[in-house]
């Protein structure tokens, strides 16, 4: 069946423009003529690649009898995958998933592509909050007792992330920055062996999304502290955020897609509108609000200046903090 849709996409490609943004101005919907790929930046396993699969199968009712193939181009923090996007054809038939390493990479990075110009914003899918917890061997359950004990012992602690560069990265620069804190940034590749060193008590501190954490908190092998909401998580209402200690500290990672510069602007807004539906209908609900997705759709506009917004917060935070990545 993947070899049939990937040949019939191929056979497509030729006359592919014309199907997919004639087909909107003749019917009002957007009708692919030939397969349409949803390219995932990442490898398979992680909530993108859930958040894709689900959006695939949600989608392809809609625009039948084409199908949705998502299609796996991960590494270098997502821009092997984003660059695979740009240098597609506008043309309505490839679409890019896109999460919060597409607005830090060019704070951090070189990157092979223009960030606004080679992109046209689709539609923001989600938002996902982040925790700072301790390991229990550290010997603290409250942020405020955390916080002064590492304030009072300079570089002598360290804190993990999933990665260099990472939302969970960014989170712990504000939070030092606001802070004042001195404290050493271990990163890993993934979170498995982070959570290791974290309940070996060789690592005092993780910053890592609230619902990856959920079971080693309710296993008493990571001590909660604060989440990066503008909001408490419902998940853990009872942990405060660090923006009642410190006003306007947030972070949330978001998930979103876009298309490639160029894509009419009305294929646009009728693929943002179509993947507005996918995200209601009842199992996707279902299921990403397993994985701790708060889904939050925006149309193209809005979330162009939100990409735009978010760019820019956190060239500032890179640039204060000497972040670099080559």
């Amino acid at each position: 069946m993947f070899r049939r849709d990937f040949l019939s996409f191929l056979g497509g490609a030729a006359c592919a423009p014309a199907l997919a943004q004639g087909n909107v101005a003749q019917t009002g919907r957007f009708q692919p003529g030939a397969p349409v790929r949803l390219v995932v930046p990442n490898d398979p396993g992680g909530a993108m690649d859930i958040i894709a699969r689900l959006l695939a199968s949600a989608l392809a009712p809609l625009w039948s009898p084409a199908n949705v193939i998502v299609d796996y181009h991960p590494g270098a923090g997502t821009v092997l995958g984003t660059n695979f996007v740009a240098k597609s054809r506008p043309d309505g038939l490839t679409i890019g998933m896109i999460a919060t390493p597409h607005v830090i990479n060019p704070a951090i990075r070189s990157l092979p592509f223009d960030p606004e110009r080679d992109f046209v914003p689709l539609t923001r899918i989600g938002t996902s909050d982040l925790l700072l917890s301790a390991s229990p061997a550290f010997g603290a359950d409250r942020l405020a007792d955390a916080l002064a004990r590492v304030k009072a012992n300079p570089g002598k602690y360290s804190c993990a992330t999933a990665g260099a560069g990472s939302s969970m990265h960014f989170a712990l620069e504000m939070l030092k920055q606001r802070a004042g804190l001195e404290l050493l940034h271990v990163p890993f590749k993934g979170s498995g062996p982070a959570f290791i060193e974290l309940a070996a008590g060789r690592i005092e501190f993780l910053v890592e999304p609230v619902f990856s954490s959920m079971p080693h908190v309710k296993a008493g092998r990571l001590v909660p502290l604060a989440t990066s909401g503008r909001q408490r998580s419902r998940y853990l209402p009872q942990v405060p955020t660090l923006a009642e200690t410190f006003p306007g500290l947030f972070v949330e990672s978001f998930f979103g897609l876009v298309a490639p510069g160029g894509t009419d602007g009305t294929v646009a807004q009728h693929i943002a509108a179509d993947v507005a539906t996918a995200l209601a209908n009842p199992q996707v609900a279902e299921r990403t609000d397993a994985i701790g997705i708060a889904v939050a759709p925006m149309p193209p506009a809005e979330f162009a200046a939100f990409l735009s917004s978010q760019t820019e917060r956190w060239r500032e935070v890179a640039k204060k903090a000497g972040m670099r990545i080559e």
